[in-house]
């Protein structure tokens, strides 16, 4: 036997909004609401464990931790406007 089930299609989902907002909460920088998952899984339920990182969140750590550069380096890149570092995400 094969397990399967109805699947919600874009038009489905289009029709029915509204399940969208099932899980919703809002972003602790902004207070913008999100939606949640468009759909359910009963076996292992999905949620949302924190906020997806804001424009810049992650570039210092990324920049400097991975890429190799300094701190310096960081600081006058996004000087330049070369790169986004969200505030107090440069303190590595």
């Amino acid at each position: 036997s094969i397990a399967a089930a109805p699947v919600l299609g874009g038009r489905d989902l289009a029709e029915h909004e509204g399940r969208l907002w099932a899980m919703a909460m809002t972003h602790a920088a902004d207070g913008a609401w999100l939606k949640g998952f468009p759909f359910q899984l009963d076996e292992a339920p999905l949620s949302v464990r924190r906020d997806a990182p804001g424009v810049g969140a992650d570039t210092a750590r990324v920049l400097i931790e991975i890429a190799g550069y300094s701190a310096a380096e960081v600081a006058a890149l996004a000087a330049d406007g070369v790169v986004e570092v969200a505030a107090g995400a440069g303190d590595a």
